[in-house]
């Protein structure tokens, strides 16, 4: 199932009853794929989407989802080179992200929010179903990331 970048975003925000309520003729969601916004799914990471710690992480993390050209390499790195979305996301924006102290670490409570939104966009939205975390090269202060696959 195909979504664009918006409709990811409804997704993320809304869970996907607003979807199957617009009657999207060819995404037609059956009960037992319905699931909840990423707040209500990942409790301990609600505050990610509201708080004014995280506020420009989670923007970053919304603009990378609506823009298609970076999503589509996102996913590219994660399908054909096990790269972790998280890790892709933070490497196209780290230019761009606030809060890294000297050594460029980003607070603790952030790197995890950030993994479990792109956890949420690929298994809850984009149908995979297996996760594998490894190991990566101390980027921006995250020793583990996990990657994504759908077999």
């Amino acid at each position: 199932m195909e979504f664009t970048g918006l409709e990811i975003i409804e997704l993320i925000q809304n869970g996907n009853q607003n979807l199957i309520c617009k009657s999207l003729s060819d995404k037609y969601i059956p009960p037992s794929k319905r699931y909840k916004s990423f707040k209500a799914t990942y409790k301990p990471f609600a505050k990610f989407t509201v708080s004014r710690k995280c506020a420009e992480y989670y923007e970053k993390c919304l603009e990378a989802v609506k823009d298609e050209k970076l999503l589509g390499q996102i996913i590219f790195c994660n399908d054909y080179h096990h790269i972790p979305p998280a890790i892709s996301f933070i490497r196209f924006y780290n230019k761009e992200l606030p809060g890294k102290d000297e050594n460029f670490n980003i607070d603790d409570y952030v790197k995890k929010s950030i993994g479990a939104f792109w956890g949420f966009v690929f298994k809850s939205i984009m149908g995979y179903t297996i996760q594998k975390s490894g190991r990566v090269n101390n980027c921006f202060g995250i020793k583990t990331a996990t990657f994504y696959s759908k077999e």
